[in-house]
This record gives C-alpha cells, structure tokens and sequence, in this order.
C-alpha cells in the first residue's frame, strides 16, 4: 500500500536524523469520533522537512490514552522518546494536564522536549471574530474539506 511505504520513508529518515518535532492534534471528526493527527518536522541535509505521521481513532480522549496510542506507533516503528526535541499541540485538556495530560508524560520519559501551542489553532481562536463575508467562506471552505474526507474515492 503506498501509504504504508510513504510512513516507512518519513520513518526511515527520522531515525537517520535522530531529531525531530511532533505536532499533535486531538479533535472530533464529522461522524463525532475523536481523531489523533501527528505530523513530524525534521532536518534533512540542508532543508526542514515537515511530514504527515499518523491519523488514529482514539477510543478515549483522556492524555494516557493519547500517550500510549504515540508511544505504541513510536514503538511499532523503531522510534525513540529522546530523538523528539519539541512538541506542539492545540492545548486540549488532555493534553496539558498537569499530572496525567499527555504532555507530563511525555516530559517524564524524555525531560529535555519543549513545549508550544500550535498556531493553526491559534487561527481558528480568531476566525471566530472574522468579518461576515470571510466567516462564509472560511465554512464553506471546512463543508467541502468535511465532504471530501466523508466520500472516500474507491479503490
């Protein structure tokens, strides 16, 4: 499945590098079922690349369940905790609480990750103050994309 060998490629060339950001993001999809989305940025020779890495259903949203669900693909894919230097996540409660939340736990297996909020949430904060006329466009924007993931080409 080329899928399958383009998430082999982007793995590959993270344990070659050995460094990289995760950028997690936790949110419902139109049928109400709670995704995990991951994307990695990494060096390679003289660019940033920045990689799609994983979109899984989450069964529970709660910070341990998102843990193990990255540590479970970091395991299945010979990655390591301490080649990830930073990540960034949209804030969710699950992901920052403060004992139990995703972040935490991943902190107390690799002390060294940074930590930002993610910007294109910051963007969707502010479109809920957009003028009239951008606020349409910007839902019929979201209509089609929500459309497009709903109807699956076939295979």
């Amino acid at each position: 499945m080329m899928s399958d060998d383009i998430n082999y490629s982007v793995c590959n060339q993270l344990k070659i590098c050995k460094r990289f950001s995760l950028q997690l993001y936790e949110s419902t999809d139109i049928s109400g079922k709670a995704q995990l989305m991951a994307f990695v940025r990494y060096q390679n020779q003289k660019s940033l690349i920045e990689q799609f890495l994983f979109c899984r259903e989450l069964i529970q949203t709660c910070g341990e369940d998102i843990f193990k669900c990255v540590c479970t693909f970091f395991e299945q894919h010979g990655l390591l905790w301490k080649w990830c230097t930073s990540i960034c996540t949209n804030r969710a409660p699950s992901i920052t609480g403060c004992v139990r939340g995703f972040l935490s736990l991943a902190e107390a297996t690799n002390p060294n990750i940074t930590t930002t909020h993610c910007f294109i949430h910051r963007e969707a904060l502010v479109s809920k103050t957009l003028p009239f006329d951008l606020h349409t466009v910007l839902r019929e924007v979201v209509q089609i994309v929500n459309y497009i993931k709903s109807h699956p080409a076939k295979s």
